[in-house]
């Protein structure tokens, strides 16, 4: 995460687009949705915009419990991302592709949702763009195995 916000301030993001938002706030920092809340200070201390998505409706509702000290500089939108990546307006400078969760037995559906998410963020990336996918170290190449091929 160190890395990514340095990446952030290098290039002085104002629009970061967050697949897979905090399932469990602060409970489980480490594991699981610290990056929405790491996301969510720099956003609100760089006069910047997140915007968190993720389909499960439970998660969405503890994510805008947790950043809701961000006030209007977090976005937590409950949809597909896919869906919201395709529908998205604007250029985006940052995006965190970290939903559909991984299952090393069952590889492929978390990887080919990884796939579709970028071809749906494709055109509102530019050259300036960071790009980044959790759980790439993961056996079968992770997450983002297909994307990164």
């Amino acid at each position: 995460m160190l890395h990514a916000v340095s990446l952030l301030k290098q290039r002085g993001a104002k629009v970061l687009v967050e697949t897979g938002t905090a399932r469990d706030g602060r409970k489980n920092f480490d594991g699981d949705g610290g990056s929405t809340i790491i996301f969510g200070e720099w956003a609100k201390h760089h006069q910047a915009l997140l915007y968190s998505v993720d389909i499960d409706p439970t998660a969405v509702k503890i994510a805008k419990s947790v950043t809701k000290k961000f006030g209007p500089s977090v976005h937590v939108i409950c949809s597909n991302s896919i869906t919201f990546l395709e529908n998205f307006q604007g250029p985006i400078d940052f995006l965190y592709l970290d939903s559909y969760d991984f299952d090393a037995n069952e590889p492929l559906p978390s990887q080919e949702h990884h796939l579709k998410e970028i071809i749906a963020a494709y055109p509102k990336l530019h050259k300036d763009s960071i790009v980044m996918i959790d759980d790439c170290g993961l056996p079968h190449g992770g997450k983002g195995v297909l994307v990164i091929d």
